[in-house]
């Protein structure tokens, strides 16, 4: 009886097999070679940690944050008085904006005022060390609440990825500030 069972399961492998080799040789017509995803396209093209010389980040209700950088990883947080900025945060919240995915475009006949972003909800400008300025439009929520209409200075509007802006957008409320050492902590080295 065992003999008899190992002999069907041993054919049924060995047909598997062949099918398997013979699919391999001539594949379905149509079917892709690449399994992979296609990894949806980054919105910002220029490197937001290394380049930013100063962000400036402002909402609609006339809040903002200016963040100015002092030496490589070096942050300050512009008022009265300038503040030394958290640079882990700072750096968190950049690496997120270089990583921002685009997850759709916007359809082109829809109104700019539809999707917040006339006048926008916030803005985000970023001073680069080499002059040029680029500045992200942050409009409404989309529908469902996943992500945000953007435009990125004059181009078309996108849907972007929601909780990487929304960590930059909540340093208007917390500026990204260096802790302070508590009052009894001896002096630094």
């Amino acid at each position: 009886m065992i003999r008899r069972t190992t002999w069907i399961l041993l054919a049924i492998f060995a047909l598997l097999l062949g099918v398997t080799f013979y699919l391999k040789r001539n594949p379905i017509e149509g079917q892709s070679e690449d399994l992979l995803p296609t990894p949806a396209p980054l919105l910002i093209s220029f490197d937001p940690l290394g380049e930013t010389a100063t962000l400036r980040l402002r909402d609609a209700e006339g809040r903002e944050v200016v963040l100015q950088r002092r030496e490589r990883d070096s942050w300050l947080v512009e008022g009265e008085p300038p503040r030394p900025a958290d640079a882990l945060t700072v750096m968190q919240g950049l690496n997120q904006l270089a990583a921002l995915q685009v997850l759709s475009p916007v359809e082109a006949d829809v109104p700019v005022s539809a999707l917040g972003l006339a006048p926008p909800q916030a803005r985000l400008e970023f001073d680069l060390t080499d002059g040029r300025r680029v500045t992200l439009s942050v409009g409404a929520l989309t529908p469902v609440g996943t992500g945000y209409y953007l435009q990125m200075d004059d181009a078309p509007p996108v849907v972007v990825e929601k909780y990487p802006l929304d960590g930059v957008l909540a340093w208007l409320d917390a500026p990204p500030y260096a802790p302070e050492p508590p009052p009894d902590a001896p002096p630094a080295p």
